[in-house]
């Protein structure tokens, strides 16, 4: 006898193909964890580089040495934030992932350097040109680049928990960032009422 025609495949076989991991078996499959540890990396790295603090904190940083223009630079803080992530659409897939998070880590490394020498010696201009520098160089590469590569990193049945997962880091990141620093800025604020010593203690941080 001739066997019946298949119209694809099974209800059962479907259903076993849309399987979803949870967060849980994510997280104890042995399978995932060099996936966990990338995902897990990548989030913490795009919070813990100190874009939180130029762009929640650029008044307060730059009112000590331009305190009529503070405000604006913050606006232009956030269009150069906004206008950048723009063409790091087309970038990703033409440059590739890993150049461009190097770059990005690099530039913005050397732009932070750049904006604590020009906070402790008054160099207004180039303060408020590493500071735009620090924010393209996160755009470019370690803002967008962490929340794409994870369907990249993890297989069909554990991308929605490692994207769930990466989200989870991500905003905790965050509020272990945001939190002290508005307990330090505080300070930052009330020591450079006093002396010109906080420009340093930024520097430093």
């Amino acid at each position: 006898m001739l066997s019946p025609i298949s119209n694809g495949p099974s209800p059962t076989a479907t259903k076993e193909l849309h399987v979803k991991l949870t967060i849980w078996q994510f997280l104890r499959s042995p399978a995932y964890k060099p996936m966990l540890r990338a995902v897990l990396i990548v989030m913490l790295a795009q919070q813990l580089s100190g874009i939180n603090a130029v762009i929640f904190y650029s008044t307060s940083i730059l009112t000590s040495i331009l305190p009529s223009s503070s405000a604006l630079i913050s606006l232009i803080i956030s269009l150069v934030n906004l206008a950048t992530t723009i063409p790091a659409a087309s970038l990703v897939d033409h440059s590739g992932r890993r150049p461009l998070l190097l770059w990005s880590i690099s530039s913005m490394g050397v732009s932070s350097l750049i904006l604590g020498l020009g906070i402790v010696y008054e160099w207004r201009l180039v303060s408020v040109i590493a500071s735009l520098a620090f924010v393209a160089g996160f755009s470019f590469g370690l803002g967008p680049i962490p929340f794409l590569i994870i369907p990249e990193l993890v297989d069909a049945e554990g991308v929605s928990a490692g994207q769930s997962f990466g989200l989870v880091t991500n905003w905790f990141a965050t509020f272990c960032v945001v939190c002290p620093c508005i307990h330090f800025f505080a300070m930052l604020r009330v020591r450079c009422q006093a002396n010109h010593g906080a420009r340093a203690t930024f520097s430093r941080f």
